[in-house]
């Protein structure tokens, strides 16, 4: 008797720590809810890395043409008589 009640205690802790379908379908949903509200957040932060990388080329062109203006009597590539 004592076999059955250890087996019945058994089989309760095993079966009660199971997920059933139900809970596997909710907590599926709910990640793709998640991901669907993170995707245009990422999708915003792309954008604006673009935004950023390309403001610091055209400062790094800038600097360019300054240094080389300065090496040439302040004078810009256009403004520089190159038949001399």
């Amino acid at each position: 008797m004592r076999v059955e009640q250890a087996n019945r205690r058994a089989h309760r802790q095993s079966s009660g720590q199971a997920f059933t379908l139900i809970e596997l379908l909710v907590v599926i949903a709910i990640i793709a809810i998640l991901a669907a509200l993170l995707l245009p957040a990422l999708t915003k932060a792309k954008s604006q890395a673009v935004t950023v990388a390309c403001l610091s080329n055209l400062k790094q062109v800038g600097i360019g043409w300054r240094a080389w203006s300065h090496e040439n009597e302040g004078k810009f590539p256009w403004q520089v008589d190159w038949m001399v």
